[in-house]
C-alpha cells in the first residue's frame, strides 16, 4: 500500500479475479438484461457451443450491452467528452471484438469453476491473515474498510477463493507467477517514494440523471437549482458550526460515503474527477471548500490529511511488491492461458453466429441494449497473492 492505491477500496479483494472480470473472462453469462421470461427460441438463436455450453443472442446482447455502458461510465468519471460520435465509434470498436471476448470469458469462467472446489478454506484464511496485516502495516483496519464499502467478510473470503481460483487457472496453463528477486528490486528502485496525498471529505447533492449516459437528458434548470439549494444550506450548516460529518450523514446522496461521515481516504493527484480535485488541492487541512459542481451534482470537500512524498525502505515494501508484481504477471499471462485452453477446447459456432454478431453500421440508438444497460461498478483493484 505503500506504493498505490491498489488496496485503498475492498470492493473487489482480488486484483487477479478484478481482470479477469474486467476482460470478460470470470464471469458468468447472464440473460439479457431486463428479461422477465425466456425469450422465444426463434427470436434467440444459440450462437455458439463452447465445450457443450450454449451460448444464445441474448447472452451476447448483454455482455456486448454491459461492455459498452463500462466504457461509457470510464469515460465520464475521467472527466472526457461523451458524445454520440464517440460513442458510435467507441460501440463499433467494442463490437468488433466482443464475440471472441465472450468465448474467452465462457472459457475462463469454466475453467475456473473446475479450480474453486479444490481451494482450500485454509487457503482462504491464508490470505485474509496477510490482506490483514497489510493494512495494519498502512495504518488501516481491514474490519472498518469492509464496512465501509458495504460489503461483508464472507463477500471478501469468496473473493479471495475466486483470486485463489483465477491464479490457479492461469499458473496451470502457463507456469509459475512469482517474481524473482531481481524483478522485486528492480521495481523498487522504480518505486521508491509514494506521492503526494490528501485525505477528503465530501457531501454530494447528486443529480437524478446519469452521468455517464450520452442518452439521458441533462438535469433540468430547476433540478440543478433544487441541488444547488441543498448544497448552499448544508455549506452553511457547516460554516455555522456543525460537524461536516454530520451534515454528510445526514443529506448526502453517496450513501456509500456518507455512512462513514463523507470519508473518501487519501487520494494522489489524477485519482478524482477534474473539478473535485481543483477544488480539493487548493485547501489546507480543515479547511472547507465552496460548492463545487461536477457531473454528478453538487459537492462541498473538506480536506483532513495531507501526506507529503516519502522514500520506501525495500524491506518495508518487499510484501507488497511481491503482490504488486504477482498481478503483474497474471494480467500478461491470462490471455496466454485462455489461449490454451481454447486450444484445447470445442467450439461450434453456429448458422446464426455471423449475423447477430454483425459488427453495427451505426450509432447504438437510445432504445438499444447499448443505451438500456444499467451502470456496471468499476472493479476496484486490490491485493493478491
Amino acid at each position: 500500500m505503500v506504493f498505490t492505491k491498489i488496496t485503498r477500496s475492498i470492493f473487489v479483494v482480488a486484483l487477479a479475479f478484478a481482470f479477469a472480470t474486467d476482460a470478460g473472462w470470470a464471469q458468468p453469462a447472464a440473460p439479457a438484461a431486463g428479461a422477465a421470461t425466456a425469450p422465444n427460441p426463434a427470436d434467440n438463436p444459440v450462437i455458439v457451443i463452447i465445450n457443450g455450453q450454449k451460448i444464445t443472442k441474448s447472452i451476447y446482447a448483454s455482455f456486448l450491452s454491459e461492455r459498452i455502458s463500462k466504457q461509457i461510465n470510464m469515460m465520464a468519471r475521467q472527466g472526457m467528452p461523451v458524445t454520440p460520435e464517440t460513442v458510435e465509434a467507441m460501440h463499433r470498436e467494442i463490437a468488433a471484438t466482443a464475440p471472441e471476448q465472450l468465448i474467452d470469458q465462457t472459457l475462463f469462467k469454466q475453467a475456473l469453476d473446475k479450480e474453486m472446489p479444490k481451494i482450500s478454506d485454509e487457503a482462504v484464511d491464508k490470505e485474509l491473515v496477510t490482506l490483514r496485516a497489510m493494512y495494519k502495516k498502512s495504518g488501516m483496519d481491514l474490519d472498518e474498510e469492509i464496512k465501509k464499502s458495504g460489503r461483508t467478510q464472507d463477500s471478501i473470503e469468496g473473493q479471495l477463493r475466486q483470486q485463489l481460483a483465477s491464479f490457479a487457472v492461469v499458473r496451470d496453463q502457463v507456469g509459475s507467477l512469482e517474481p524473482t528477486a531481481e524483478e522485486m528490486k528492480k521495481f523498487h528502485a522504480q518505486h521508491s517514494e509514494t506521492p503526494e496525498e490528501i485525505e477528503t471529505q465530501h457531501i454530494l447533492i447528486g443529480f437524478s440523471t446519469d452521468a455517464g449516459n450520452p442518452h439521458a437528458a441533462p438535469p433540468s434548470a430547476e433540478e440543478k437549482a433544487a441541488c444547488k439549494k441543498k448544497a448552499d444550506e448544508a455549506l452553511a450548516r457547516i460554516k455555522g458550526g456543525e460537524d461536516f460529518a454530520k451534515v454528510a450523514q445526514e443529506v448526502s446522496t453517496d450513501k456509500a460515503s456518507a455512512a462513514s461521515g463523507g470519508k473518501l481516504g487519501y487520494s494522489a493527484r489524477g485519482q478524482a474527477p477534474k473539478e473535485f480535485e481543483e477544488a480539493a488541492w487548493k485547501l489546507k487541512v480543515d479547511e472547507v471548500s465552496p460548492v463545487v459542481e461536477t457531473p454528478y451534482g453538487y459537492q462541498v470537500i473538506k480536506v483532513t490529511g495531507h501526506k507529503n512524498p516519502e522514500k520506501i525502505k525495500y524491506d518495508d515494501a518487499k510484501d507488497e511488491i511481491r503482490q504488486i508484481l504477482m498481478q503483474q504477471n497474471f494480467v500478461k499471462n491470462a490471455q496466454k492461458a485462455v489461449d490454451k485452453i481454447r486450444a484445447a477446447s470445442k467450439i461450434e459456432k453456429t448458422d446464426a453466429f455471423a449475423r447477430v454478431v454483425k459488427v453495427p453500421a451505426g450509432l447504438a440508438k437510445p432504445d438499444s441494449p447499448a443505451a438500456q444497460a444499467p451502470a456496471a461498478p468499476p472493479a476496484e483493484n486490490a491485493e493478491t497473492k
